[in-house]
């Protein structure tokens, strides 16, 4: 369960954020669960989860299963890959299953934001990235 003080201060956090016409985004590595449990308990239209697709692997956990889990929460998500160090390899290349995670947002019918966080490389390589996640996950 979150603590007193985190949801109180999300709570205000999302209140300012909504008059602003904000909307305010956790991404960390508390699994799920406990994520979903955060949301339910800050209660506020101005909160959702931005979902790094290669975090809950490194943590040791299923990023599919933490996507099912998040479904409606999730507002923006990171399309990155790793193989044995975050950075170390391009979209597609490692071992987060991004086929996979690409048909659970489609499921969930997931119409937000789609960030590339991808290791520097010259813009020909760069627009190979993009090709892919246009593929694999559309638009």
């Amino acid at each position: 369960m979150p603590g007193e003080h985190a949801v109180a201060g999300f709570r205000d956090l999302c209140e300012e954020a909504g008059e602003r016409g904000l909307m305010l985004t956790y991404e960390g590595d508390l699994p799920a669960q406990e994520v979903l449990e955060l949301m339910e308990a800050v209660d506020s239209p101005n909160f959702g989860c931005y979902f790094d697709l290669a975090n809950p692997l490194i943590e040791g956990r299923d990023p599919v299963m933490e996507l099912r889990c998040l479904a409606g929460w999730i507002r923006s998500v990171h399309i990155k890959d790793f193989k044995e160090k975050m950075g170390d390899c391009r979209p597609g290349q490692g071992c987060v299953p991004l086929v996979e995670c690409a048909r659970v947002l489609r499921e969930m019918d997931y119409a937000g934001w789609l960030i590339l966080e991808t290791p520097p490389a010259e813009s020909e390589v760069v627009a190979g990235d993009v090709a892919l996640a246009r593929e694999l996950f559309g638009g």
